[in-house]
C-alpha cells in the first residue's frame, strides 16, 4: 500500500510540475486482470476450501459491483482514453480500473499466489 500512495503522491506532484507545459500525469489502478495467474490463485482458493472450480470463479468474480473481472483490454482502453484530447484537462488523477472489486486481503492474494506457484 505504501508503493501505490507513493505513486499516487508523485503523480500528483508531476502534475504540478509539469502541467504548465501542458504535460499530464495520471496513475491508472488495475484491479485483479484476468488471466493464468487468477485462473491459478482460483483453483488454489478452490483446492483449499474443497469447492468445485466453477463456484469459485463465481465466488471470486461476485466480489465486484461488475460480477465480472477486469480484462487487460479494460486496462487498455482506460489509458487510451488518458491519453486522449477527451482527457485534455484530466491531471494529477488516480483512475482505477477494477470493477470496485472488494476481494481478499494483499496477504490471502500473496498466499494463493504461492500456492498457485506450486501447483
Amino acid at each position: 500500500m505504501a508503493t501505490k500512495a507513493a505513486l499516487e503522491a508523485l503523480s500528483g506532484t508531476m502534475a504540478m510540475e509539469l502541467g504548465p507545459w501542458g504535460i499530464r500525469c495520471n496513475v491508472v489502478l488495475p484491479g485483479v486482470v484476468a488471466g493464468d495467474r487468477v485462473e491459478a490463485i482460483i483453483a488454489s482458493q478452490a483446492a483449499h476450501r474443497g469447492m468445485e472450480l466453477e463456484a469459485a470463479r463465481r465466488e471470486f468474480t461476485s466480489r465486484t459491483s461488475m460480477k465480472t473481472m477486469v480484462e487487460g483490454a479494460d486496462i487498455a482502453e482506460a489509458i487510451c482514453f488518458l491519453l486522449s484530447e477527451r482527457a485534455r484537462f484530466v491531471s494529477g488523477q488516480q483512475l482505477g480500473v477494477c470493477g470496485n472489486f472488494e476481494g481478499y486481503s494483499s496477504e490471502m492474494i500473496t498466499h494463493l499466489s504461492k500456492e498457485a506457484v506450486r501447483a
